[in-house]
């Protein structure tokens, strides 16, 4: 997988998470608000239930002029008020005793085989618990306190259909995923975009870096963009003309190292050629005077120190292509001696005659170069 793939794969992740999960609280913080707006709304219904039926009772026993309500006249009371204030709830049950006294709206819990009697409030039955429970396709909240009639505690419980907030919950869970998800894909199509944007300048790093690999020193990459891809473009600016420089060097050695190859087999030709001249001159003559010998044998000498000291300077030139002048004040009578001296033999078997003609000058010269440079010339 490649970076920008990556890159863009785990953002559209991060974000996609950030999204669902926001929306996810926004709406579970919704639905506990409902909820709780239905639970106060059906504890003030529930309340005021429990009041009515204290008043009725209060109001059944000053019209029958009595301390108390016989159980039977409570129970008749109770009937005739629950069935009255149904309006307000979709069940309402007074149990006694663990006995059902009355109940109204019961056909709405799946028929009379729901018994209510089987949902508990989460703790002991107090004033105001409260009980979501399901009853078929529908979510009911359950109210349940106790009261007292007549100085006997009843058992009140009212129902509320709160279905429709759970249908509400669901659905906007359902429009949160599909809006997560095509804001997941919008988001991903940005950072798609994005994120090419931000590793352009790293494909025309890999670029450039990879021309150098190829052997193309020269190319350069644009030095723009942020600070980070500056810096970046510029080190790879510097690499790039680092190589080219030295592969520069490197070629200047390698092409210095071939004129070496060449000055060597030529300058070396001609000192060469007189020692063995003269040698030869040595072997052949049966008879050499002991001047002869001394003019022949100092002249090896020299044509072999100036052999020695045109390789070294050779040697220089190779390996460093700045070959050190050893300059000194020579007479020119003094040079031209030493030419005539080397080169007359050799150029006398080829019936060649050396004549020098010169004025008595000093030269500032390198002797062991401007010797190879005039026999060259010679």
């Amino acid at each position: 997988m490649k970076l920008w793939q990556k890159i863009s794969l785990i953002a559209l992740v991060f974000v996609t998470l950030a999204v669902q999960l926001t929306q996810f609280y926004i709406l579970d913080s919704h639905f506990r608000s409902a909820i709780a707006r239905e639970v106060n709304s059906a504890a003030s219904a529930h309340s005021a239930l429990a009041a009515s039926l204290s008043n009725h009772a209060a109001y059944e026993r000053l019209k029958a002029n009595t301390l108390f309500l016989s159980t039977d006249q409570l129970t008749d009371m109770l009937k005739d008020t629950i069935t009255t204030d149904i309006s307000t709830a979709d069940v309402i049950e007074v149990k006694k005793g663990g006995k059902t006294i009355t109940a109204v709206g019961t056909e709405v819990l799946d028929g009379a085989s729901y018994d209510l009697a089987s949902v508990k409030p989460n703790d002991a039955i107090t004033d105001g618990k409260t009980v979501i429970f399901d009853a078929g396709e529908k979510t009911y909240l359950m109210v349940v306190s106790i009261i007292k009639l007549e100085a006997m505690s009843y058992e009140l419980r009212t129902v509320y259909d709160v279905t429709n907030v759970y249908d509400e919950h669901d659905a906007n869970l359902n429009n949160a995923r599909m809006w997560g998800l095509c804001c997941g894909g919008g988001i991903s199509v940005l950072l798609l975009i994005s994120v090419l944007g931000f590793l352009r300048p790293l494909k025309r790093a890999v670029k450039t870096i990879g021309a150098a690999a190829a052997g193309d020193y020269t190319v350069r990459m644009p030095e723009k963009g942020s600070s980070e891809l500056k810096t970046l473009a510029h080190s790879i600016n510097e690499m790039t003309a680092s190589i080219n420089e030295r592969e520069e060097k490197l070629r200047g050695i390698a092409e210095s190292r071939k004129r070496f190859a060449d000055a060597m087999a030529h300058e070396m030709k001609t000192p060469l050629t007189s020692i063995l001249g003269f040698a030869d001159i040595l072997r052949i003559k049966s008879v050499v005077t002991d001047e002869q010998r001394r003019d022949f044998a100092s002249a090896i000498v020299e044509e072999a120190k100036r052999l020695r000291g045109l390789s070294a300077k050779l040697l220089t030139l190779a390996s460093t292509d700045n070959t050190p002048l050893d300059f000194a004040d020579i007479p020119v009578a003094q040079l031209f001696s030493d030419v005539h001296a080397t080169m007359a033999p050799v150029l006398g078997r080829r019936g060649i005659k050396l004549t020098t003609l010169h004025k008595n000058a000093v030269l500032h010269i390198d002797r062991e170069l401007f010797l190879s440079l005039l026999y060259n010339l010679i």
